[in-house]
C-alpha cells in the first residue's frame, strides 16, 4: 500500500485525500453549506456554489491542487480511504469513506461499545419495515466497525440550503416523512432516532434515507418529529413564514417544554 498526501480540514474534522475524486465527494456530500433565509439569496448562493465546483476542478486539471498546501495541514498516510470524517461527544466515532471495485462504501468506526450497539440494536429492529423511511444496506464487520453503502444523494439539509425545495414542499415533505415514522414506530414509547435532523436524513423519490443510529433510545416517538421541525424552523424556513411555522407546529406547551428538556439532557450525556 503506498502513501498518500492527505489535507487536514475543519480542525482535524475531516482528513481528505488530496486528488479530484476525494475532494468533488467531499464538496458534494460532506461540505456544509451557509445557511440562508431569504429565497433570492438561496438562489444566487446555488449558482455559486456551482461555480466554486468548476473551479476545484480546474484545480486538479491544472496540476495545481498543491496551492491546498497553502491553507490546510498535510499529512502523508499509508491508508486507503478517500476521505475520513471525526465525529464530536467523549468518544467519537469515525467514519471513512473508501472505495472498492469502482463501489463507494462507508466504515464506521466505534471507540464506545455501548453505542456501536445501540447502531446495530437501531438497525436489526427498523431495517425491515413498510414504510418509506429507508437505511442503507449494511454489514457488521467486528465488534465495533459496520460497513454502510454509500448513499449518493446530498443530505435533506444540504437540499435546504441549497434551495431546492420552496416552503410549502418543505411542508409536504415534513407531514410525509411524520407519516412515514408513524408506520415506523408502532408504539407511542419505542426506540426512536434520538438525533434525527436534516443532515441525518435523505430524501429521494418520495423515499426517505435515514442514517447515525447512535442515539437511539427509549422514548415518546414524537421527539422525533418535534425535533426535526425544531430544526427546520430555526435554520431553514425564510423569513416570513414564521406564522405559518408557529400554526403547523401541532405540539402542546407542555410537550415541547417536556422534549427541549429531554434534548438537553441528551447533549449533556454526549458531551461531558
Amino acid at each position: 500500500m503506498k502513501t498518500s498526501s492527505y489535507l487536514i480540514v475543519k480542525k482535524n474534522k475531516y482528513i481528505i485525500k488530496n486528488d479530484f475524486e476525494s475532494f468533488s465527494l467531499f464538496y458534494m456530500y460532506f461540505l456544509f453549506r451557509p445557511q440562508f433565509r431569504l429565497s433570492t439569496l438561496k438562489k444566487i448562493f446555488s449558482i455559486f456554489d456551482k461555480f466554486l465546483f468548476k473551479i476545484l476542478k480546474l484545480f486538479f486539471i491544472l496540476k495545481i491542487n498543491k496551492l491546498f498546501f497553502i491553507f490546510f495541514k498535510r499529512k502523508y498516510l499509508n491508508k486507503e480511504f478517500l476521505i475520513q470524517r471525526i465525529g464530536t461527544g467523549r468518544q467519537p466515532s469515525i467514519v471513512e469513506l473508501s472505495k472498492n471495485d469502482k463501489q463507494y462504501y462507508i466504515i464506521k468506526k466505534f471507540h464506545n461499545a455501548h453505542l456501536f450497539k445501540k447502531e446495530v440494536l437501531f438497525l436489526q429492529k427498523y431495517f425491515e419495515n413498510k414504510s418509506s423511511i429507508k437505511f442503507p444496506a449494511y454489514k457488521i464487520v467486528n465488534n465495533n466497525q459496520i460497513r454502510y453503502e454509500f448513499i449518493q444523494i446530498q443530505n435533506l439539509a444540504t437540499q435546504i440550503r441549497l434551495g431546492y425545495f420552496k416552503f410549502e414542499e418543505i411542508i409536504d415533505i415534513y407531514n410525509s416523512f411524520c407519516n412515514s415514522l408513524d408506520k415506523l414506530f408502532k408504539n407511542q414509547t419505542t426506540l426512536i432516532h434520538g438525533d434525527l435532523t436534516p443532515d441525518n436524513i435523505y430524501y429521494h423519490k418520495n423515499n426517505f434515507y435515514v442514517i447515525d443510529y447512535s442515539d437511539s433510545h427509549l422514548y415518546d416517538k414524537d421527539y422525533d418529529k418535534f425535533i426535526l421541525l425544531e430544526r427546520l424552523s430555526s435554520d431553514y424556513f425564510m423569513i416570513g413564514n414564521k406564522k405559518k411555522i408557529r400554526e403547523f407546529n401541532k405540539f402542546s406547551k407542555s410537550k415541547i417544554k417536556l422534549f427541549r428538556t429531554h434534548r438537553k439532557q441528551c447533549l449533556e450525556k454526549k458531551h461531558f
